[in-house]
């Protein structure tokens, strides 16, 4: 009885090669291959990595680049782009490469896309306002989300400024006691790694859950993120999937929506935050960073009588 090298165990968890004498598991079907010039590698490459109608200008608009929190490594863009003009010379006559040099720009073009697309600096522990992904839309104010209880000390909810009117946020606006309301301490969850807890500046209460709930655990259409006073539910922290630069913030303390996590998320045409697809668009939040030393005027604005 023979035993056959390219066979797949039933033994196997991953598909893995191996040996065997189950002929029924060594049936294959055989494809002719031609085997592609350096140059049609190249252009297979550059359509898998970074897309058949991948756009430079669009790409570099997409990802914004400096130190502040959310934006991408200049120096790592830099060094895509070398990577990515001299495959379009190679490609379009512009520039004569050996197949060797183009072999190796195969290799090296998709890790420095991947080095800097994944180079966006993470938030970590400190004071932050978070406005919404919505207010790029006509008729938001700048979109920054805030503790209800800052305003009227009954409201125990989460919301956003929306569209404006008595509560407002301008982002170019000079920092007063107003704004300790969009201001939070953003602190880590020692007993939960990789979670953080949002505290407000201005009512030291914290981001909550959603306590409106069906029975069955699903959400139903009031349930609206909740302020309490102790640090309860913690959130994770991720860099949007979907629109780089912003931020998403989710927890499986959320109940679930359509996704596989709920996060922070806008409604469209209210004030109201609700648990949802941590993934949207409403659920994407850029980032300000706020200094030790903005925090300390703020703090002695509030002492003052």
């Amino acid at each position: 009885e023979y035993n056959f090298l390219l066979t797949c165990p039933k033994t196997s968890l991953n598909g893995d090669a191996g040996k065997g004498t189950d002929y029924n598991r060594n049936a294959w079907l055989v494809y002719a291959a031609n085997e592609l010039t350096a140059k049609e590698d190249l252009q297979a490459v550059i359509a898998e990595s970074l897309g058949a109608n991948f756009n430079v200008d669009e790409f570099s608009e997409k990802f914004p680049r400096g130190n502040n929190i959310g934006e991408y490594n200049q120096a790592k863009y830099d060094a895509f782009m070398a990577l990515y003009n001299k495959s379009q010379e190679i490609l379009n006559g512009g520039a004569t490469a050996t197949d060797d040099e183009i072999d190796q720009l195969v290799v090296d073009l998709p890790k420095a896309y991947t080095t800097f697309t994944t180079s966006g600096k993470v938030l970590e522990p400190g004071y932050y306002i978070l406005t919404s992904y919505r207010s790029q839309g006509t008729g938001y104010d700048d979109g920054a989300l805030y503790d209800g209880g800052a305003v009227n000390d009954k409201d125990k909810q989460l919301h956003w400024t929306y569209k404006g009117g008595d509560i407002t946020y301008k982002k170019d606006a000079p920092l007063d006691y107003k704004s300790l309301k969009y201001i939070w301490k953003v602190t880590k969850n020692d007993a939960k790694p990789g979670y953080f807890f949002f505290q407000n500046l201005a009512t030291n209460r914290y981001v909550g859950t959603a306590q409106n709930i069906a029975s069955n655990g699903s959400i139903v259409p009031s349930a609206r993120i909740e302020m309490t006073d102790g640090a309860e539910a913690s959130y994770n922290i991720v860099t949007s999937r979907n629109y780089p630069g912003y931020f998403c913030f989710y927890s499986p303390d959320l109940p679930k929506s359509s996704a596989e996590f709920s996060g922070i998320h806008t409604e469209r045409a209210l004030t109201n935050v609700v648990p949802w697809d941590w993934t949207s668009d409403g659920s994407s939040w850029h980032v300000r960073t706020i200094s030790e030393s903005e925090i300390a005027q703020l703090r002695q604005l509030m002492e003052q009588p």
